[in-house]
């Protein structure tokens, strides 16, 4: 596609590493659902409930946390270089994940993963809007947000498909070949500017500060399933989150150079605009990770038809991104579209209560489908206009901060999601388990089924069972795994209406400043 006039090779090189890159990290995080039942039964007993419930968290943990970091150091020491040693990370981290040998060690790399993934989408805006202008600025970040959600689209189908042939480590694998062919051509970029701050001394206390108390207020929502949303640890946890991030807004406030001007968050479209994302984690990321597993937990899907079936809720996000810059275009307002894409996404999580055991792919289409079309409207859109409204100095900063609230709520959101589902679903099944399985097997079954194991054999506790045993066992764990899912999705959409209320106070045209008020 012509994106300008004057569109040299140079930067048709440029923008292919960026959408290459782009393509690769949504599809590491969408596909991970397709893998995490077959990486629970690959590793066996040297993997546990906690680690596995790790595996998405921790890429995503690190995806949030490192986001900021590298764009404010993109800002102060080159946006090409940071993009390009991300990449490598990234490879190197995948290749690791691929190989390791037990939970533990795939949760570490799969953080290093996040970490390496962060500076894509820090950098990868921020060399675009240096890059590009005009209607081509417009083109361009409308293919960020196609191929974003490409990424997205068929994450979940090719590592379906990836696993059925190959194994689950081929699915790492694959992001490290990509990986490895962006890292190459990102070495042709050229920096285009340096802000002259190099005298002063990267932030590193605020840095530090930031990414422990998010590790910290993740692993006490992971936690809390296991040891209880109010117990002294949990508590104590969430009291030294507090400190962290009140000292973290103190450091900011008053270092030359911080890790992000807190002043940003006070231009309200650009606030929220970095809401949006945070609704879309909510409702439709973590839908993304956790239906395929409903798919093939529940209906009894392979993990290749689930892949394929989680196409109606990610397809359209592929598309949409260019219907959404050419509405603009035409004379839609960003604020029109960004409203009807939430509003989209709201009807899509709650009118997925309809599902249960017994459910057709033909009755789930619609909700579906309306989820797909909301992301698709608001991939690209949120970007440009965020970044629109912020210096071009401050891009790469601005751009680390609109993806940790992206990053940081989907790890959050994620994790939310997994342990209203683990609580539900122990509260659900408890009492069946202890008949079946007694106290001392209770949290091995329990744990299987969280995992998406709802035929789980009884035999593998110890226990001797008759064949009618065992099927009133399946039975039991699929109504437990659909009501747990269910609660989930009512708990998810309640945090989306609650997010959209504060969005469009936000945006009330009696709030924005008249050059504002043209969103």
């Amino acid at each position: 596609m012509e994106l300008d006039t004057e569109m040299t090779s140079s930067k048709i090189l440029l923008l292919f590493t960026i959408l290459l890159a782009v393509f690769i990290v949504p599809m590491s995080l969408a596909g991970t659902g397709i893998i995490l039942p077959a990486i629970g039964q690959g590793l066996g007993t040297k993997i546990n409930i906690v680690s596995l419930q790790w595996i998405a968290p921790s890429f995503n943990l690190c995806f949030a946390s490192f986001t900021l970091l590298w764009g404010a150091w993109a800002d102060r020491f080159g946006r090409a270089k940071a993009f390009t040693l991300g990449c490598l990370l990234f490879a190197i981290a995948s290749i690791a994940s691929g190989i390791a040998p037990n939970g533990y060690m795939l949760d570490i790399a799969r953080a290093f993963a996040g970490i390496g993934a962060a500076a894509v989408f820090a950098c990868g805006p921020a060399i675009l809007s240096n890059n590009f202008s005009g209607h081509a600025l417009t083109r361009a970040f409308a293919l960020f947000g196609s191929v974003a959600g490409a990424g997205v689209a068929f994450g979940p189908t090719m590592a379906g498909i990836l696993l059925h042939m190959f194994g689950w480590q081929s699915v790492f694998y694959t992001h490290a070949i990509g990986l490895i062919l962006v890292t190459i051509l990102s070495f042709a970029f050229k920096e285009k500017h340096v802000p002259p701050a190099h005298n002063i001394g990267f932030d590193w206390l605020g840095s530090s500060l930031f990414v422990v108390g998010l590790f910290a207020l993740m692993f006490a929502i992971v936690q809390s399933s296991q040891w209880g949303g109010f117990s002294l640890p949990i508590m104590s946890i969430l009291t030294g989150v507090i400190i962290l991030f009140g000292l973290f807004i103190y450091r900011e406030k008053r270092y030359p150079a911080p890790m992000v001007h807190l002043e940003i968050l006070k231009e309200r479209v650009f606030l929220a605009m970095t809401m949006v994302p945070v609704v879309l984690a909510f409702c439709y990321v973590t839908i993304i990770l956790y239906l395929p597993i409903y798919f093939i937990s529940v209906l009894q899907f392979n993990p290749v038809d689930a892949g394929i079936a989680i196409i109606l809720l990610t397809g359209p996000v592929f598309v949409l991104p260019f219907l959404s810059s050419k509405l603009i275009q035409s004379g839609l307002t960003p604020k029109t579209i960004i409203s009807i894409a939430i509003g989209f996404m709201l009807f899509s999580i709650f009118s997925l209560q309809t599902i249960h055991p017994n459910s057709s792919l033909l009755g789930l289409a619609f909700p579906m489908l309306t989820g797909g079309i909301a992301m698709g409207l608001s991939f690209g859109t949120v970007d440009g206009i965020a970044l629109s409204i912020i210096p071009a100095e401050k891009s790469g900063m601005a751009a680390g901060l609109l993806n940790t609230f992206r990053l940081g709520s989907e790890a959050i959101a994620i994790t939310i999601f997994a342990a209203v589902f683990t609580a539900a679903l122990y509260a659900n099944l408890s009492s069946v388990g202890l008949a079946l399985v007694g106290p001392e097997h209770l949290s091995a079954w329990l744990n299987a089924i969280v995992e998406g194991h709802v035929n789980v054999s009884l035999s593998s506790f110890g226990d001797i069972s008759t064949a009618a045993q065992q099927q009133y066992a399946t039975q039991q764990a699929i109504i437990g795994y659909d009501k747990a899912f269910h609660t989930t999705l009512w708990v998810m959409g309640g945090i989306g209406v609650i997010l959209t209320a504060w969005i469009l106070i936000l945006l009330k045209p009696s709030y924005l400043t008249s050059s504002e008020s043209t969103i």
